[in-house]
């Protein structure tokens, strides 16, 4: 008779008993999918999303039945501590402990739990599942969740690896731009090919990564109206440049001036315009026998205050004003027709340009300083 009585709670015990055992299992097999999802992502191992599937699956089929069999599978006391619960005073766990027993006052017990038991219907017995399982349950499937999402996303090609983040990461370099531009004048930059054999307009900004070269330019003038490039804004003076190991942002401009602009002395005259060469060495009183000193007068090795061209003019002065070109005159000649001699990238038209303008700055065919009478 008792377990005639048992069966009639038994399934809805049961039942509360199978689902702990499978929310149980619903937690493991979502930390063993997420483990195993981030596992690939991380090492983009593609094939670890099927994998995770199957090893939930495989999770739940063995935990479910493992943990119901030993933790909650309902028993015959477990069954009438329940019963009891409801109202019954422990008659139902009384009867139980009573069973093998046959005497009168055990017979007596039993007929009175078997009347008190009509009155309790299965349906009162409620299926409780504890809020920390339910809470678990959720933390683990959310994790299993986002965890399968990545590796799907990664498996799609929408997101790479977290190796491969890493390594764009640390890989990632600074590029910097560079442009070429005319601040004055008229003229045009131009791009050599990579064997220098060609140019074409610069077409700019550029982006050049760090450390790598920028490419080379020549800074063009308009010689239809005696453009000449003069220098570049950063102060190169060579109108080829090719700034390499670029470390920052690079704008410069060129910069060219008209040949009639440029202001040329004659060497033949004084740079003051007072008096001719038949001048010089004439002294307060007119003693034209005095010799003259060629420390003190233009016509001697240029060094004088007075003679037409001199070293000490102001306007004969480059650099910071008190450098004389015609110390460098001949070194800057020789430099410039070498580099012309070695480019066969110029025709001649534009080397030949290029010398005259040498030509018409040169004082007296010397860069010595030393005047034509």
């Amino acid at each position: 008779m008792a377990k005639e009585l048992y069966k009639k709670y038994y399934r809805r015990i049961a039942s509360e008993g199978i689902l702990k055992a499978l929310f149980i299992s619903l937690a493991a097999g979502s930390v063993v999918l997420a483990l195993i999802e981030l596992i690939s992502w991380i090492f983009g191992f593609k094939a670890g999303l099927w994998i995770g599937f199957l090893a939930f699956a495989a999770v739940i089929a063995a935990l479910t039945p493992l943990f119901y069999f030993k933790k909650y599978r309902p028993t015959a006391k477990a069954i009438a501590r329940r019963v009891d619960a409801l109202g019954l005073e422990e008659r139902m766990i009384t009867m139980a402990e009573l069973e093998a027993d046959e005497s009168y006052i055990a017979l007596l017990q039993r007929e009175d739990t078997e009347k008190a038991v009509k009155s309790v219907d299965q349906s009162l017995i409620k299926i409780a599942i504890s809020t920390s399982l339910i809470v678990a349950l959720c933390v683990c499937a959310v994790f299993g969740v986002g965890s399968v999402t990545t590796e799907a996303l990664h498996v799609a090609g929408v997101i790479p690896s977290a190796i491969k983040i890493a390594e764009n990461v640390t890989a990632k370099e600074n590029v910097y731009t560079v442009s070429y531009g005319v601040l004055e004048g008229e003229g045009t930059i131009v791009c050599y090919t990579e064997d220098l054999t060609a140019e074409t307009p610069f077409e700019g900004p550029v982006s050049v990564k760090e450390g790598e070269d920028a490419p080379a330019v020549y800074a063009l003038p308009d010689t239809d109206e005696n453009w000449v490039f003069v220098r570049w804004s950063d102060g190169v003076m060579s109108p080829y440049r090719k700034d390499v190991g670029v470390s920052g942002n690079l704008n410069v401009n060129a910069v060219f001036a008209q040949l009639d602009d440029i202001d040329v002395p004659d060497p033949q005259l004084p740079s003051n315009g007072e008096g001719g060469p038949g001048d010089e060495g004439e002294g307060d009183e007119g003693d034209q026998s005095q010799s003259a000193d060629p420390g003190e007068n233009g016509s001697g090795d240029g060094a004088g205050n007075q003679g037409g061209g001199s070293r000490n003019d102001a306007n004969q002065q480059i650099y910071d004003g008190e450098h004389y070109y015609g110390d460098d005159y001949d070194n800057a000649v020789d430099e410039a027709n070498g580099r012309l001699d070695s480019d066969d990238s110029l025709d001649d038209d534009r080397k030949g340009w290029i010398d005259d303008y040498f030509g018409s700055i040169e004082k007296g065919g010397s860069g010595s300083g030393e005047q034509t009478p």
